[in-house]
């Protein structure tokens, strides 16, 4: 199997953000706001579908390898992901009222941007593990790469989820 062209995936990933992640501007203006905000997250779901859907040739590999031991773990991941994504999609519910308050504080809108260009890293940090799969020599401390990458997401979204005054969870 040919190994992937990080460098490629990591151009692909930030030409595609670039145009959902606003400028300071794009936080300040509230109908924009929520626009943008709907954009990049819808985005940022689609993105980990794509991951979760990656995690089929994980299964596979363990099969090939006789690690069928951590394919539960995998399927745990992929669930997680699956979950995740939802609440990327659905923070619309949440999230509307936030942006139509009207303009973002300054302080508000520095948080968002930070939390925003810190999980546009945690994806890119996902997208080059996920290129490193073949590559594994150690498929269980890869699989805790793993999950500790989508952990991070998972963190940094409640972070910003709790920006909003929206307590994170159903």
């Amino acid at each position: 199997m040919a190994r992937p062209n990080l460098k490629r995936y990591e151009q692909r990933f930030l030409e595609a953000v670039r145009h959902r992640l606003p400028g300071v501007r794009g936080y300040r203006e509230a109908g924009a706001a929520a626009q943008t905000d709907h954009r990049l997250r819808a985005y940022l779901a689609d993105e980990l579908d794509r991951y979760r859907d990656q995690l089929g040739t994980l299964r596979n590999l363990l099969i090939r390898r006789s690690r069928v031991d951590l394919l539960d773990d995998v399927e745990f991941l992929a669930h997680w992901m699956t979950q995740l994504a939802d609440r990327f999609r659905t923070a619309d519910y949440t999230y509307a009222d936030f942006f139509r308050r009207g303009e973002l504080t300054l302080d508000q809108v520095v948080r968002l941007y930070e939390l925003d260009t810190a999980l546009i890293q945690a994806f890119q940090d996902l997208e080059r593990r996920m290129g490193e799969m073949a590559s594994a020599t150690d498929l269980g401390l890869y699989l805790q790469d793993l999950t500790e990458a989508v952990r991070q997401i998972q963190t940094l979204f409640e972070q910003r989820t709790q920006i909003t005054g929206r307590p994170w969870g159903p």
